[in-house]
This record gives structure tokens, C-alpha cells and sequence, in this order.
């Protein structure tokens, strides 16, 4: 059962790659290191419970992205299948994953967020539409930064990642830089396939469905 679930996860990841993922090194579209902000994060409540129901929003977004059922102890995600769709590397371990804000905390906090009240900071802070499941060196790459500095290595999630990034803006009424519209503008004119390509992040439901079969 291990060597079978091994080879899916191969052949999971070449599948993905294949079908629009970047070499790492592609991180050099981040442009430039600007980006980190200074800004209280514990002025925005995070992983709260919504719902109440013992399940605080990170473990709410680990169970909804993972490919298979997730296992917990206690109220903790331990184990699951994770693909990153900044870099399409996958991970099976919860350890070796973070929740990223699409729109960070502190570019929130530059947008306009340091004028919210504390309420609206917390529902920012645990918006699982602006929450996503990656590595933790993707994560630590793209830090505070906005599409005018970082865009993910794999670009068959640019498309998802700009809308998501709009769709953001306009619910909590963010300012948006020069520089930000002229990067988005720039990319819908210079790369054809992240409005128009392959989504390999969307491609990995249809094949998980059929890897479970054999197992």
C-alpha cells in the first residue's frame, strides 16, 4: 500500500509539472525584496472557531484542501495530501505546511486595514477565501508582498491567484498601488496561459479521484 501510494504521488507530481508548473528558479518574477512591513499582527485575531465546533480555521483549510480524508489528534490536522499551488510540490505531512494569506496581513494593513475595527480585521484574518494551503518556503518567499513584487513559481495558478487577489480587494474595499495595477495588466498581456492555460492545481482533483481507486 506504501509503494502504491509513493508512485501516485510521482506520478501526481510529474502530472502537474507537466501541465504548467515553472522551475523553482522561476521564483525571480518577485522582481524585487521589497515588501516587508511593519505591522501588529496580534491586532488581527486568527485561527478562531468559527463555527465552534472544535476546528480553528487553519484546521478548517487543511481539511477542505487536502486530496484525501485528513487524520486528527485531538484538534489537529496531522496527516493529509497537500499540493502547493505556488510551486505544485506535495506533502503529506501537516508539519510541513502553513496557511498562507493570499493577501497578507501586513499588505492588509497598508491597504487600508490598520483604519478597520478590530472586528473586521478578524474576519479579514479567518476569510478562508483568502486562506490556502502551501509550503512553508513558498509561504516564507512571498511574505508580505504584493503580485507587484511575487508571483508564484507555477504559473498555471496565476490566473486563480490574481482573481482571488481582486476578488479580495474588492470585499474589504483595498487600495491597490500603480504598481499593482500595472503588474496585473502587464501579466494578462504577457503570459497567454495564466488566463487561458491548463490549471495543473485543478487538473490534480480529476486524477486523485481516480488514484483512489487502487488504494
Amino acid at each position: 500500500m506504501e509503494q502504491i501510494m509513493t508512485a501516485a504521488i510521482n506520478l501526481l507530481t510529474a502530472l502537474i509539472l507537466i501541465f504548467g508548473a515553472l522551475p523553482q528558479d522561476a521564483n525571480a518574477v518577485q522582481y524585487s525584496a521589497t515588501g516587508a512591513v511593519k505591522c501588529e499582527r496580534s491586532d488581527y485575531p486568527i485561527w478562531l472557531d468559527i463555527d465552534k465546533d472544535g476546528c480553528d480555521t487553519r484546521c478548517e483549510v487543511l481539511k477542505r484542501d487536502s486530496l484525501m480524508p485528513v487524520t486528527i489528534e485531538g484538534n489537529r490536522v496531522v496527516t493529509g495530501l497537500w499540493v502547493d499551488p505556488y510551486t505544485a510540490k506535495i506533502y503529506s505531512q501537516a508539519s510541513m505546511v502553513t496557511i498562507d494569506h493570499i493577501i497578507a496581513i501586513c499588505e492588509a494593513d497598508r491597504a487600508g486595514g490598520s483604519a478597520w475595527t478590530r472586528a473586521k480585521r478578524a474576519v479579514f484574518a479567518n476569510d478562508e477565501d483568502n486562506l490556502i494551503t502551501t509550503g512553508r518556503s513558498s509561504n516564507s518567499s512571498k511574505g508580505a508582498k504584493s503580485e507587484a513584487d511575487w508571483m508564484p513559481a507555477n504559473i498555471a495558478h496565476w490566473g486563480d491567484y490574481l482573481a482571488t487577489r481582486e476578488m479580495i480587494r474588492a470585499r474589504y474595499g483595498m487600495a491597490e498601488t500603480q504598481a499593482e495595477k500595472d503588474r496585473v495588466k502587464k501579466l494578462a498581456g504577457l503570459y497567454f496561459r495564466h488566463k487561458y492555460g491548463i490549471r495543473g492545481v485543478r487538473v490534480k482533483r480529476r486524477w486523485f479521484r481516480w488514484f483512489s481507486n487502487i488504494f
